[in-house]
């Protein structure tokens, strides 16, 4: 469940994602599924949503789209007018995790992704991704390759929690 700044609510769930409209009290059913540009996906078992600083919707699935990968973005313009004639297909990015927990942004507008492989930053303005990923050598590196939730506070930082060796803060 994630809410959107226009004052709607998305719920993502295994048949898909659907959006609410707390003022009107109504549900659009299988939003994704409705629109045309979006049906080779196979959009189902959302596990996170996340409306980033300009208004683009974020969204992950447990085992990835039918095209392999787990993380997508819809542009804000689209979202706007999804029946238009705009010729689009989500934007999957090139990380392959089984599944991705969390979504969040920091201070600077990268994402950030806590997933089953590690945890993963993007730099949408250069367009490429870092991987965090334990190693034991190395003191600094998070504590774990299994990356549950993630949090940036402007005010304290990176904050990640992990399956099997707790939080931690960067």
């Amino acid at each position: 469940v994630a809410p959107a700044k226009n004052g709607q609510i998305w719920v993502g769930t295994i048949d898909g994602l659907f959006q609410f409209d707390p003022i009107r009290q109504t549900l659009d059913q299988d939003f994704l599924k409705n629109q045309a540009g979006l049906r080779q996906f196979a959009i189902e078992n959302i596990s996170s949503i996340f409306e980033d600083r300009d208004d683009n919707l974020w969204i992950s699935t447990v085992n990835g789209f039918n095209v392999g990968f787990n993380v997508f973005y819809l542009p804000k313009k689209w979202l706007n007018n999804p029946n238009s004639a705009v010729n689009f297909s989500p934007r999957c990015l090139p990380f392959r995790s089984h599944v991705t927990f969390k979504i969040t942004q920091d201070a600077t507008g990268n994402l950030w992704f806590a997933n089953g492989s590690g945890l993963v930053r993007y730099f949408p303005k250069k367009d490429s991704l870092q991987v965090f990923q334990h190693n034991p050598a190395q003191s600094t590196s998070i504590g774990s390759n299994f990356a549950t939730s993630v949090f940036f506070s402007k005010h304290s930082g990176l904050w990640i929690g992990t399956n099997d060796a707790g939080l931690a803060h960067f």
